[in-house]
């Protein structure tokens, strides 16, 4: 009886600490990192929500060829780079503090953060796409090069093997490489995504591949899509090795602007230049500035960042990630016509529409991260404990270890 008790005492004390979690951000969080999370997943459904709006608001297809919904794709890589931000964040914190990587532990935390919430929507993958069949790229992570059931899933496969690959490069090279070292290496991986890209593309082309296809073929797999995770690196080890770089001093602020202006300048001429081969390097040096610049200025000047809604989306934006498909194929119609009731075919049905669609998608992502996500994360802390997860040795004042909810 008195087990049954407790037990039945626990589940409102989880929930209530789950709901916590999405609403209490921790001290030492960067608010103007969680709304570049929040407008990255925005940008993703409004992206995805242009097939749903055509089919709905036919009197209003054009709207849909707008800048607003044809480059809401891009915000993949921007969770690219926030991601290399976050996990570089914790490599180099960890190298810097032991002089070594405990890799397993490493995989086996972001496993705890990750696997929970995926496994179950692979399981459920064959009612949420209607295919009924599952596909074992899914279940290997393996999606990005054999394609998988889990829409979206290719993304998540290649942060996954990121997360594999980043810690063994690191430690490798942890006793040859210092800070101008390993900025050396970084950029000269770049450099060999580009080298990879454009001898892929030329291949193809000569084999008489349009070029749409050529794209398509591209997108997806991890040696030729990965530029936004390594700018992420390079911004995370130059914030942990040279934080004095961020200081608010004049000089440091022009330096903060100057590697700003010339990554956009950079950018912009790479994408002009080839949009075969460089796209993916202009996106996450345009996507790196915003990052650089929200760790230099976002706190400090952009206090309307810090309200409760960037943070709580920002944590949801995981699950809604994995969610939002079926939500736009299952519910989205409804929604939509609903709007129509209120505004008919007209801009502000599409809106109307829009906004319900997050809206689904945020309350579904709360469910999961409350029964899901965060228990799990709470066995974490007790089964592999970091420094942050010891009050006694936690440092809260440094923003890296909670930048993205590790």
């Amino acid at each position: 009886m008195a087990v049954a008790q407790a037990s039945s005492d626990s589940r409102p004390s989880l929930l209530r600490a789950g709901l916590r979690d999405l609403w209490i951000a921790p001290s030492s969080q960067i608010p103007a990192l969680d709304a570049l999370r929040t407008v990255a997943i925005l940008m993703v459904i409004v992206g995805h929500f242009s097939e749903l709006g055509k089919a709905q608001f036919v009197r209003h297809a054009h709207f849909f060829d707008s800048s607003l919904f044809l480059f809401g794709w891009t915000g993949v890589d921007l969770f690219f780079v926030l991601s290399g931000f976050l996990i570089g964040g914790q490599l180099w914190k960890e190298l810097k503090r032991s002089g070594t990587i405990n890799v397993g532990k490493f995989i086996l935390r972001r496993g705890f953060r990750i696997w929970p919430l995926y496994f179950l929507i692979v399981i459920l993958s064959p009612a949420m796409t209607g295919t009924w069949s599952y596909r074992w790229g899914d279940w290997a992570f393996l999606s990005n090069y054999v394609g998988g059931r889990v829409e979206g899933g290719w993304s998540l496969s290649t942060e996954e093997q990121f997360y594999i690959l980043a810690p063994l490069a690191i430690l490798a090279g942890s006793r040859m490489l210092r800070t101008r070292g390993w900025v050396t290496v970084l950029l000269s991986a770049l450099a060999v995504v580009s080298g990879l890209r454009w001898w892929t593309a030329h291949r193809l082309l000569h084999a008489g591949v349009s070029v749409a296809s050529v794209k398509t073929i591209m997108y997806s797999p991890f040696h030729l899509h990965n530029e936004g995770l390594t700018i992420g690196l390079l911004i995370a080890l130059v914030f942990v090795a040279a934080p004095a770089v961020f200081e608010k001093s004049p000089a440091h602020r022009r330096w903060v602007w100057g590697a700003a202006l010339a990554a956009c300048a950079i950018a912009v001429a790479l994408r002009t230049e080839n949009g075969i081969v460089f796209p993916f390097l202009a996106l996450a040096l345009i996507y790196g500035t915003m990052v650089l610049l929200s760790l230099a200025f976002g706190s400090e000047h952009l206090r309307f960042l810090r309200v409760r809604p960037f943070y709580t989306l920002s944590r949801l934006s995981y699950g809604m990630y994995l969610n939002h498909f079926a939500v736009l194929r299952w519910i989205g119609p409804g929604i939509a016509r609903a709007a129509k009731v209120i505004g008919g075919q007209s801009a502000l049905s599409i809106y109307l529409s829009l906004v319900g669609v997050v809206a689904c998608s945020a309350s579904f992502a709360a469910v999961t991260f409350v029964l899901v996500e965060h228990p799990f994360l709470a066995l974490r802390g007790r089964v592999l404990p970091s420094r942050r997860d010891l009050p006694s040795t936690t440092s809260p004042g440094h923003p890296v270890a909670t930048a993205a909810h590790g």
